[in-house]
């Protein structure tokens, strides 16, 4: 992929935002879409995925509408130093926009996983690990394997 090394150290940069929200005992979330929605959370560290409750997800859906359910959740969850990780092939999701608009407003340190142009998305975070692909399939690929290498990580650490 184009931009291998600055891809690298952007990784890095995001593995090390991570970790030090984990060993301040600060919160590391995730919030995305579709294939997005299933990357995981870890009760071993203070890991919170946004897509996990499915109540909490269609009655705000249902009730108010879906492009807040990240937002909502955030103004509950989020507290300043938490990392939140929003991750879109586009970059133009609406909810995950406005999450990733809560969670900075909030005081959040913000990381974006974006495809395409990076979208909307890849400017609002402050570290957009981006992968200039049409293909969505690739896309999701790339983000699948940072989110393993991240996952890998903390696995493997001491936290």
């Amino acid at each position: 992929l184009a931009g291998e090394p600055k891809r690298q150290q952007a990784q890095v940069l995001g593995l090390a935002m991570a970790a030090l929200a984990l060993r301040a005992h600060e919160r590391v979330g995730l919030l995305g879409n579709a294939m997005r929605a299933s990357f995981g959370r870890d009760k071993k560290f203070r890991i919170l995925s946004l897509n996990d409750n499915l109540p909490t997800l269609t009655a705000y859906s249902n009730d108010v509408g879906y492009d807040i359910v990240f937002s909502e959740q955030l103004k509950n969850f989020a507290q300043p130093g938490d990392v939140f990780l929003a991750i879109s092939g586009s970059g133009n999701s609406p909810n995950v926009l406005k999450g990733i608009e809560t969670a900075t407003a909030i005081g959040c340190k913000t990381i974006a996983m974006t495809g395409r142009d990076g979208g909307k998305l890849g400017p609002m975070a402050q570290l957009n690990l981006h992968v200039p692909n049409k293909h969505m399939g690739r896309i999701e690929d790339a983000h699948m394997a940072m989110c393993h290498m991240i996952a890998y990580h903390f696995m493997e650490e001491k936290y």
